[in-house]
């Protein structure tokens, strides 16, 4: 049977419905660090938050949301902030055991059917990476004709096989090195200059453009199609937010990762709720810029590791 992780403060019997239908259960009560510890387990099929009278601060969920790897339910007692749209199942505080059960149910099992698709899909795409790298590397003047053919067929299947992949522009160096096409969108000139400096540092980025806006970033992002955008909050004109939303509208697959000075834990969650899947610090940018690029080119949120250290101090005291 399933097993789940349970956080808060169970007042309306869900952990005695969850065991009385099967589930093996890793209760938490309100403790960050017992949560943390049981997300560590490779089997957990769900995540339950019940915020029970005292709602659940947004610090602490959008610590536990950064490493999400399976579906998370939230029981709720009360309005929640805007935290809530980050869950995949939010169930209002009345509704029959029987009922939410049953959406639970389905919901670990279409998670399980997305996930066994994901594996198989992400295998077929590397193989055909391989394939196309091999050919490219193989190649020379004499088969260039016949070298193009086998590419372009190899950009239908990847485009086939991966709806988000994109062949208007290079995915890959001379040296046949994988490429990560990157936009920055900041206000601040100086700082965005800074940022496309260090991100040359990195060999397997390529800063494609620039944007001072969130419409001028809509619009950029729109025309160019990166594979990542570093995008800051507060902006004159359409904040960052506001574009994030937009652009995850346009495009579900792109990957966005707020750079911003503000930590708060509303305005966190209310950046993964808009689509980001990563939150860091300017002031962390230099330690930890990488480590948010590679989490999120391999479809895993990242939050600074200043703020996840805060939240936990202040949940522990």
């Amino acid at each position: 049977m399933s097993s789940v992780v349970h956080f808060g403060i169970d007042d309306q019997g869900v952990l005695a419905a969850l065991a009385a239908n099967g589930y093996t259960i890793h209760e938490c009560g309100t403790s960050i660090a017992r949560f943390n510890d049981a997300l560590k387990n490779s089997d957990i099929d769900a995540v339950v938050v019940e915020p029970g009278i005292a709602s659940v601060r947004g610090e602490i969920v959008v610590a536990a949301l950064s490493r999400r790897s399976v579906p998370w339910v939230l029981f709720r007692e009360v309005d929640y902030p805007s935290g809530a749209a980050a869950f995949d199942l939010v169930i209002p505080r009345g509704i029959p055991s029987s009922a939410w059960l049953k959406a639970i149910e389905q919901l670990i099992e279409r998670s399980h059917t997305l996930q066994s698709r994901a594996k198989l899909l992400c295998d077929q795409a590397a193989s055909l990476r391989q394939t196309a790298r091999s050919a490219l590397k193989n190649s020379h003047e004499g088969k260039v004709e016949g070298e193009y053919r086998r590419r372009s067929k190899a950009q239908k299947i990847l485009k086939r096989v991966i709806p988000s992949f994109n062949p208007r522009q290079p995915k890959t160096s001379a040296l046949g090195q994988p490429i990560t096409r990157v936009v920055v969108v900041d206000d601040q000139d100086p700082w965005r200059r800074m940022m496309c400096r260090m991100l040359q540092y990195n060999r397997g980025l390529q800063v494609i453009g620039q944007a001072a806006d969130g419409a001028e970033a809509v619009e950029i992002v729109g025309r160019l199609c990166p594979d990542l955008i570093l995008l800051d909050i507060q902006m004159p004109g359409m904040s960052g937010l506001e574009a994030a939303e937009q652009i995850i509208r346009a495009d579900a697959s792109a990957k966005i990762i707020i750079l911003t000075s503000d930590g708060s834990g509303e305005l966190v969650a209310a950046a993964f709720a808009a689509g980001a899947i990563g939150y860091v610090l300017k002031t962390d940018a230099g330690r930890e810029l990488d480590s948010a690029v590679e989490a999120a080119l391999q479809g895993n949120r990242f939050v600074s590791s200043r703020l996840l250290m805060k939240w936990q101090t202040t949940d522990d005291q």
